[in-house]
């Protein structure tokens, strides 16, 4: 979804009908910096706030997400694909964090039960190092799992143009990294930046 249109179109309708940012934040129960937000693009309405947005712009929220007024079949069926296309990318993340809980539940379960025979089991040196290995194996296995949901887990946000992004599995694993940041291309400047950790997708408005 392009946040700049959308926000342009928020602000089209706000101005129909005759409203301040002040006005139309207290109906919909949010701050005034809130809206300014979302007309300059810097963010979009949550989900639990579209329905009461919509209804006091009196616009659908497929015209919302769209970010203009919806008259033929074609801009439904562009709507349709936005959605489609936003569903496929949550449904393949939903699926990679349940992947890395995966891997972390059964590589802790068995690095723990390992350990345990390791420590109290009387054997053999050489069944005691497969043991051992083993229980490297699950460890890294365990490790895997927890940078696959950390890396599915929030955004990265440009240094440079401050847009918050998902980097692909590749670019975090490689990228040079600190534990709250890792330098990565962003997609919609092109520039290689420090880009910090944020849990929302949403930016702060520098508007006071």
């Amino acid at each position: 979804m392009d946040n700049i249109k959308i926000g342009n179109f928020i602000r089209e309708c706000r101005k129909n009908k005759q409203m301040t940012q002040q006005q139309l934040a207290d109906k919909i129960f949010v701050e005034a910096k809130t809206i300014s937000k979302w007309e300059t693009g810097k963010g979009l309405p949550d989900v639990s706030i579209m329905k009461l947005l919509c209804k006091e712009l009196d616009i659908t929220i497929n015209e919302l997400f769209l970010g203009e007024h919806i008259s033929d079949d074609s801009k439904t069926e562009e709507l349709e694909k936005l959605i489609i296309q936003a569903y496929e990318k949550e449904a393949k993340t939903n699926k990679k964090n349940v992947i890395g809980e995966i891997l972390i539940g059964i590589s802790l379960i068995l690095f723990l039960l390992l350990v345990v025979i390791v420590a109290y089991v009387d054997m053999k040196g050489y069944l005691k190092n497969i043991i051992i290995i083993a229980v490297l194996i699950f460890f890294l296995l365990g490790g895997a799992g927890i940078v696959i949901l950390d890396a599915n887990i929030g955004y990265y946000e440009c240094a440079s143009c401050h847009e918050r992004f998902v980097p692909t599995m590749k670019e975090y694993v490689w990228a040079l990294h600190t534990p709250t940041k890792r330098k990565l291309v962003c997609p919609k400047c092109g520039e290689k930046t420090w880009c910090s950790k944020k849990l929302s997708q949403n930016k702060k408005s520098n508007i006071k």
